[in-house]
Order: C-alpha cells, then sequence, then structure tokens
C-alpha cells in the first residue's frame, strides 16, 4: 500500500496501482515529452497522469499502512 499526496489530496493505492504511478513518475522525469497511457484501477477508475501538466516535484510518495 502507498499513500499518495498531490497538494491536499490524499489517495491510497494498492500494489499494482502504486507500482504504476511509480514508474510513470521515473518515465515522466527521464522522458519529459513521452505519452503516458492510462492506467485502470479497481478502486480509482482510470488513472491519467498528464506528462505536460504534472511536475515530478508536486508528487510525494510514502508508504501507507496495510490494515
Amino acid at each position: 500500500m502507498m499513500q499518495l499526496t498531490f497538494g491536499r489530496q490524499h489517495f491510497t493505492l494498492d500494489e499494482r496501482d502504486a507500482l504504476f504511478v511509480a514508474e510513470a513518475i521515473l518515465l515522466q522525469r527521464k522522458e519529459p515529452g513521452v505519452v503516458l497511457p492510462d492506467h485502470r484501477s479497481e478502486k480509482h477508475g482510470v488513472i491519467r497522469l498528464a506528462s505536460r501538466q504534472a511536475e515530478p516535484r508536486l508528487f510525494r510518495a510514502v508508504p501507507g499502512r496495510c490494515r
């Protein structure tokens, strides 16, 4: 589990969703012009990260607690 914070919004992601987000952020940092694919999440629906609008410094990921 991972908790992702975008400004004041917090999302708890399972391992599959967290892996997608982490890989997308790393890919965006390496290749800023790349078009990121959408990801289908069972909990959150479609996760869409826009590489041109989002800046890596706005992302903060911390391990979540499993309950």
